[in-house]
């Protein structure tokens, strides 16, 4: 390739993002059949991948909405939708469990709108598939212990306020606003750390410590709410049956979340 191929990715985003030989060896990974790229578009998904701020804003601006048109087509619920756009997000522009950046994987041969809705398709009708499966199952696991018979009060609570716990959970849950919901699976389910998290969503890793904190103890203090009226508890008995609830709250937003 030669420097002047790169006009075409200059002409449209700043060529102070990545350096030259670094974006030649980027193409070149990609372009082991000799068939035309878009130059362009592989020069923003390097530069995304790299970690350049001002392209991760020009991706999101440019190509985001592209993406939620996609899963919305998939006619997923309005919250699922949510939830899933920004995980897409995550995947494309930071990876997920040690992963690289799925906008790594785009190789610049086609159209990147079309890359990416086909991309997120995917994903969605994936979802669809899950929360089908789920929808049956989801519910028993809820006080489920970590090792079967081991613990007394936890099978007495499972016994006699199973499914009163479950709705006021369930309830709580899907209270919760769509950024809390998707950073309790993010945190709790996909394994992501507070780095990761602040990074994906571009802040501080104390305010993404906060922001899960906080998801955290509203559902605690919705499903208490919530429980203590379905399972006709005074205030002081309800305490007593979170308590054992709360120390396993993790291992019950893994499973209810998977």
């Amino acid at each position: 390739m030669l420097p002047r191929d790169l006009s075409a990715a200059h002409a449209k985003w700043p060529p102070g993002w990545v350096a030259t030989d670094a974006f030649l060896v980027w193409v070149a990974e990609r372009s082991e059949d000799g068939a035309e790229r878009d130059l362009a578009a592989l020069y923003l998904a390097c530069a995304c991948v790299r970690g350049v701020s001002a392209a991760i804003h020009a991706f999101e601006a440019e190509y985001m909405g592209e993406v939620r048109r996609a899963v919305d087509r998939t006619r997923l619920a309005p919250d699922v939708a949510d939830e899933l756009t920004q995980t897409l997000r995550t995947e494309l522009l930071v990876g997920r469990e040690g992963a690289r950046p799925k906008l790594a994987e785009y190789g610049g041969k086609g159209d990147l709108r079309g890359w990416l809705r086909v991309t997120a398709t995917r994903a969605a009708i994936k979802v669809s598939k899950r929360l089908g499966k789920q929808a049956a199952a989801e519910g028993d696991g809820l006080l489920e212990q970590r090792s079967s018979g081991s613990d007394p009060d936890l099978l007495y609570l499972k016994a006699s306020y199973g499914k009163a716990f479950r709705e006021a959970f369930l309830g709580a849950l899907e209270a919760l606003d769509a950024r809390d919901r998707n950073i309790l699976r993010q945190h709790f389910l996909d394994g992501m750390t507070i780095d990761d998290l602040g990074a994906a969503y571009q802040v501080h890793r104390a305010t993404a410590a906060r922001w899960i904190q906080a998801a955290r103890e509203e559902l605690l203090k919705g499903t208490r709410q919530a429980f203590q009226k379905l399972a006709a508890l005074r205030p002081d008995e309800c305490d007593s049956v979170l308590r054992l609830v709360e120390s396993r709250l993790d291992v019950t937003l893994r499973r209810l979340l998977r």
